[in-house]
């Protein structure tokens, strides 16, 4: 044996040692998950389609997993609708909300007469000679290799880049965008900061500790030009007895500024020895918040080499990626939500910024009396957003490495043998927390949180490919190894405003780790019946060290079947009619670290929402169940005159052993709550249209339109729901029977003919026992997008609609108890009122009540004498919406061989969620409670949503 042949065996004998997935070409996908308002999702399974292989997000939103081209990702969370996309060679092709994946669709019948000439390798040049053929498969001319005669029809066989180009190539991509608030709550003006007092509506100011706007009329109001430390101006009198200078009615809003994002990017692929490629990719991005401080960099940098051939038969693709990120004020716990709520409490009487305007930011004046106490406009009870921004330490930051080495190799004729072996490592550092004399936290408090996350990945997938391809056989094995190191400090009672942990009266330390070993094999095969009928079956096994195997059925096949019936009807207008079905078992099993906070404010109450924050850390432990998932899909794809496209499908899926926290014995632990039922259909149609002629004009429209229903079938529990987001009185639960994440609340109290019980005050009865009361899943869900292009030019469109579902406005409930909404400006005067119902005695209630009456105390009026939480009924709204989604500009100069630098440019104006047309009186009713998945349909000062405008430029060279 040579050396280079000794060589070659080594090499091969060591990327045989990796283990993973059954498929012949992998790619390592990774990338991070946001909400609207571009806050992390934390804790979303992501799951390769039809297998048990998958990841989580980590506290930022982060996952890193090992795909199969051409596979199907699901990206779920419990409560929020399943999406899925399709994994190609070079990006995620993203489909519908839910399944089926975007099936392939056909772009315009080609005519193949032209006498195309190119120079660029790899392209085929077409000719007089070259036969027409219908382009089935949207196959773009340039990646043609050759057309062949098929029985009575002609095939294309597709040319894939080896990265043969001799010449360097690159792309610099430049964004900068802006992005405003676009919907806020209806605040009252008019009343002033008070209550009443004697029979009569009486202005208390902040010395007073006042929470409530249920004083006088601002009109009724000026300043004493006294000496007083919560406004230059003085005290408010009655007008007429004070110095002549009238009340101001303030607008706290103002404090929202105009965000800013910024992202550049550079790719470079530089042409490498044995005809690989090597890229290099460096990437900035910033973003300023809405809400001030709230900012966020990140940066990245990627070298990757593609296709080196490392002998005649064996190629090896490796990536190395680092990226820093880092943010202050963060979506953390509370944090966000108490800055916002600090913001709509603010009496219209009360200035916020101390005369300062908009420097208030950074003058310590606004925030602060002489004596170094809070200047709010009720110390002790809320805080100043000045403050808040200025002083909170809320600050986080990430650093991950990820590497990853694929090897490809077909020494045995029709045998493909790939390896992987990828490494991660990731560390994040969280510090959050309140300074001294803050209302949540009067002596202060303070988290620092330091995770560590180890991942290592390797499988070998031999794949046997018959001589007709006809058939299809793989095995694989996989090892998965991860690793969590978490350190933890909390501080109370901090006896100096430094917040420094030696300085704590009450403190508090955390060390753990844990690991998991994953072992995963699995065989499966293919076999496909000339163009007409393909049969996929396959099977998996799984082996933790975290779970006994024999606690679970380890068995997890999956077969699917799909015919194209196109070609055997022969019928020149059908292009493609294929059915399909598909079922299949999987199984999740709990993460090391539970990263998803949302149930520890479910036994808060509602008014002491500023004191919520990721306060415990679950883990997991021993003796839990993984989820098991059975999932049933069937549905159609239909193709027409090679550009009318149309999917159907539906699909059936029951998840038992669901995994959430649920409280016991005083404490939260990670339990098998219960089986989840989720059922849906999906329908995609689509029309694209391109008219080859000189004015070059082309047009498509594509609507989509889906509906679901997710339940839970049983609860494996003693009590009657499970809280996964919200407070005592009103939360998304899971319920036996119920939707999952449906909200439940207090309700008013009716006899056996369903009539409420109206007091002997003439006021209804609360029924302070928790019933459903909304259901946060829409009824159905559409979108329609539409494109139409002009030689260069594009315009694009995107127009969603959601037909049902309910929320809680818990920020108008708020704001109705303190007397700072529209509502109560428009209503407080309303006299002699009777309420519709009867007393308890079953009499027609002929009671009039007034609702806000200065003669009795504030306790006493419409809103005030239902509690902080109020009823929940009361607040639950219909969240249908349309929304213009997104509107595109764009423009792009021809390719040119004659610039001796860039050789095109492309340049893009976009503008997202430009109008908003809703029931819903809050905030965008896509908002989440403290910005976690979970707490969908749960509004209590949610971060508002923007609408945004962005220009890009972008330059090949």
């Amino acid at each position: 044996m040579t050396r280079i042949s000794t060589f070659r065996l080594l090499t091969f004998l060591f990327f045989l040692g990796y283990a993973g997935h059954a498929n012949a070409q992998m790619r390592t996908v990774s990338g991070r998950l946001l909400d609207s308002g571009d806050n992390p999702l934390p804790g979303v399974n992501v799951v390769i389609k039809g297998t048990d292989t998958g990841t989580t997000t980590d506290a930022e939103g982060y996952y890193t997993i090992d795909v199969p081209v051409g596979a199907t990702l699901l990206f779920s969370f419990v409560g929020m609708r399943t999406s899925e996309v399709v994994v190609t060679a070079d990006n995620l092709s993203t489909t519908s909300p839910r399944i089926p994946p975007q099936r392939k669709t056909t772009g315009p019948s080609f005519s193949l007469k032209d006498s195309t000439q190119t120079q660029e390798p790899g392209v085929a040049v077409l000719t007089d000679e070259t036969p027409s053929y219908s382009n089935r498969g949207s196959i773009p001319p340039d990646q043609i290799k050759s057309i062949r005669l098929t029985g009575k029809k002609y095939s294309i066989a597709t040319f894939e880049p080896q990265g043969t180009n001799d010449v360097a190539s690159g792309r610099f991509t430049l964004s900068v965008g802006l992005e405003r608030v676009n919907k806020l709550p209806s605040l009252q003006t008019t009343f002033a900061q008070g209550r009443p007092v004697n029979g009569q509506t009486t202005w208390r100011g902040p010395d007073q500790q006042e929470i409530f706007s249920w004083g006088p009329l601002v009109r009724t109001l000026e300043f004493d030009g006294s000496s007083y430390p919560f406004d230059r101006q003085g005290r408010l009198v009655a007008a007429g007895t004070g110095n002549g200078n009238a009340a101001q009615a303030y607008d706290p809003s103002r404090i929202f500024r105009t965000g800013m994002t910024t992202s550049a990017e550079l790719l470079l692929m530089i042409p490498a020895l044995k005809k690989g490629m090597l890229s290099l990719d460096l990437e900035n991005r910033t973003r300023s918040g809405v809400i001030p401080n709230t900012d966020y960099k990140r940066q990245n940098i990627s070298v990757a080499l593609k296709r080196f051939r490392l002998t005649s038969h064996t190629t090896i693709d490796g990536m190395l990626t680092y990226n820093h990120s880092a943010g202050t004020l963060m979506n953390r716990g509370a944090n966000l939500a108490t800055i916002v709520g600090s913001i709509y409490r603010t009496p219209a009487t009360f200035d916020n910024t101390n005369g300062l305007g908009p420097s208030a930011l950074h003058a310590p004046e606004a925030y602060k009396l002489a004596d170094g106490s809070p200047r709010t406009h009720a110390p002790g009870a809320v805080d100043n957003p000045y403050g808040l921004l200025s002083t909170l330490p809320d600050h986080e930051q990430q650093n991950r490495f990820f590497s990853t080495l694929t090897l490809q190799s077909t020494v045995i004729r029709k045998v493909k043998l790939t390896g992987n072996a990828s490494f991660e490592k990731q560390g994040n550092t969280i510090v959050h927390g309140f300074p001294v004399d803050y209302a949540g936290y009067p002596s202060g408090r303070l988290t620092h949180r330091d995770d560590d996350e180890t991942v290592a990945k390797g499988f070998v997938s031999p794949e046997y490919t018959s001589p007709n391809e006809a058939f299809k056989f793989s095995a694989s094995y996989q090892l998965h190894y991860t690793q969590r190191t978490l350190h933890r400090e909390d501080g109370f009672d901090f006896n100096t405003p430094d917040l420094d942990f030696e300085e704590a009266t009450r403190s508090a330390r955390l060390q753990r780790s844990l690991s998991r070993t994953v072992h995963e094999t699995s065989v499966g095969g293919q076999y496909r019946f000339e163009d007409f009928l393909l049969i996929k079956l396959s099977e998996r096994n799984y082996f933790s060290s975290t779970v006994n195997s024999k606690l679970y059925t380890n068995l997890f096949p999956m077969a699917a079947v799909s015919a194209n019936l196109a070609s055997r009807l022969y019928m020149d207008p059908i292009d493609k009619l294929e059915p399909y079905f598909s079922v299949s078992r999987s199984l999740h099993e709990a993460p090391l670290v539970y990263n998803n906070w949302s149930y520890l404010s479910t036994r808060q109450s509602l008014q002491t929402y500023n004191r919520f924050f990721e306060s415990t850390e679950l883990f997991f432990r021993s003796g839990l169940l993984p989820e098991t998932d059975r999932k049933l899909e069937t549905g159609l794809s239909l193709i027409m005159f090679n550009n009318f496209n149309f999917d159907f499908a539906y699909f059936n899926n029951l998840t038992s052993n669901f995994i959430a926290p649920q409280w016991g014995q005083g404490q939260f632990s990670l339990q098998n709550v219960a089986s989840i039922r989720n059922t849906g259909t999906t329908a995609s149609l689509s029309y694209n249209r391109s008219v080859y002629s000189s004015d070059k004009l082309g047009w498509g429209i594509n609507l989509r339109w889906s509906s679901y229903r997710t339940v839970a079938e049983t609860l494996n529990t003693p009590d009657a729901f499970v809280p996964l987001a919200g407070f005592e009185s009103v939360a998304s639960v899971l319920a036996a029977g119920k939707p999952v994440g449906a909200i439940y609340g207090t309700t008013y109290l009716r006899n056996e003919n369903g009539q409420r019980v109206i007091d002997s005050d003439g006021y209804p009865v609360i029924d302070p026992s928790l019933k459903m009361i909304g259901n946060p899943i829409p009824d159905w869900v559409s979108s329609m997008g539409a494109h139409v292009n002009w030689q260069r030019i594009t315009v694009s469109i995107l127009v969603d609609y959601k037909k049902g579902g309910d929320a809680w406005n818990g920020t108008a409930r708020m704001l109705d108890y303190l007397g700072r909404s529209a509502t109560t400006a428009d209503q407080r005067n309303i006299s002699q009122f009777v309420f519709e119902g009867v007393d308890e005695n079953g009499h027609t209630n002929t009671k009039p009540v007034d609702f806000a009456n200065p003669n009795q105390p504030v306790e006493s009026n419409r809103w005030v004498r239902q509690g902080w939480a109020g009823v929940g009924e009361d607040y639950i709204q219909k969240t249908s919406w349309l929304r213009l989604n997104e509107v595109t500009l764009s423009y792009s100069t021809l390719r040119s061989r004659t610039r001796r630098f860039v050789k095109e440019m492309n340049f893009a104006l976009t503008a997202r969620n430009l109008l908003l047309i809703t029931p819903y009186k809050g905030v965008d009713p896509s908002s989440t409670l403290f910005g976690y998945s979970t707490g969908a349909g749960l509004d209590l000062f949610n971060t508002p949503a923007t609408r945004s405008f962005s220009a890009l430029i972008t330059l090949k060279f």
